[in-house]
């Protein structure tokens, strides 16, 4: 009897170690869930303690910062120009260190990312187009993808097939009103260029480039750079990005880490710690 207790109790201790790396996998999941819930929290408490970023309408063609601060987990980061002015037509890059939110600045001038000081004034009336590091294809038609953001009925069918031979991208005109998952049917490359084709279709005054030329090869890069010399000469253009781009570009802004070490929500940059990879 009392060895039969045994192999029970054997058994029973026998399926934590069968199990090991399975319950590993539950605890993982655990803290990150956890770090998650406690992330939103504290964002959360933050929209009510914390100062927001000013978003508003540019009065004339030019683009401004004003004491420009973004809040992130690992703290704040500002321009290295406590007042930018952009006009139109300019060609501006912002670089900073790894660690100093570039990609959290992108968000703050798209006004996805709030936390933080200062003012950020577009000249939304003259038409802002933004691009992020990765591309966005919605789903649906091939021409609707082609348009966005505008309705796939937006433009005529000469035009669409012009900015796709521009971009290179002609192979793809017979396959304008076929529907498809193109986020998977399309390469990257080809993704990417279907980003440059609807910059080129829309013609905006301003465009916001976050790190998405940093992707590109160099050969690739210094087509989509003639593009926009070629077919896009007075737009104003602000690439956040690394410095070996700056050829084309004709100011370069600095973006830092604040010299006063001050930190976003402590306790968000705690429990956030271990996901967070900085831009």
């Amino acid at each position: 009897m009392a060895v039969g207790a045994f192999i029970q109790v054997q058994q029973s201790l026998r399926w934590f170690i069968d199990n090991f790396n399975t319950i590993a996998d539950w605890r993982g999941t655990l803290v990150r869930v956890t770090g998650f819930r406690e992330t939103v929290i504290n964002l959360d408490r933050g929209e009510t303690t914390e100062s927001h970023i000013e978003l508003v309408e540019a009065s004339g063609n030019k683009v401004t910062f004003q004491n420009l601060e973004i809040a992130a987990p690992t703290g704040y980061n500002i321009l290295s120009e406590r007042h930018v002015e952009i006009i139109l037509g300019d060609r501006v890059l912002i670089v900073g260190d790894s660690g100093t939110g570039k990609t959290l600045l992108f968000q703050a001038i798209a006004g996805l990312w709030p936390w933080g000081s200062g003012r950020v004034a577009l000249p939304f009336s003259d038409g802002v187009m933004f691009i992020p590091r990765r591309p966005y294809v919605p789903l649906g038609t091939l021409r609707a993808a082609v348009a966005y953001p505008s309705p796939e009925t937006a433009f005529k069918d000469d035009q669409l097939l012009a900015v796709l031979q521009s971009t290179g991208l002609d192979n793809l005109s017979s396959s304008l009103d076929q529907t498809a998952r193109w986020d998977k049917e399309l390469t990257d490359e080809e993704q990417q260029w279907l980003v440059f084709t609807r910059i080129l279709l829309h013609k905006p005054r301003l465009i916001v480039i976050g790190e998405a030329l940093d992707t590109l090869e160099a050969d690739v890069r210094n087509r989509v750079i003639s593009l926009f010399k070629d077919k896009l000469k007075d737009a104003g253009i602000i690439n956040i990005g690394r410095l070996e781009t700056n050829s084309f570009f004709t100011r370069v802004l600095h973006l830092v880490k604040d010299p006063q070490g001050r930190c976003f929500l402590p306790n968000l940059r705690v429990s956030y710690s271990p996901t967070y990879s900085p831009a």
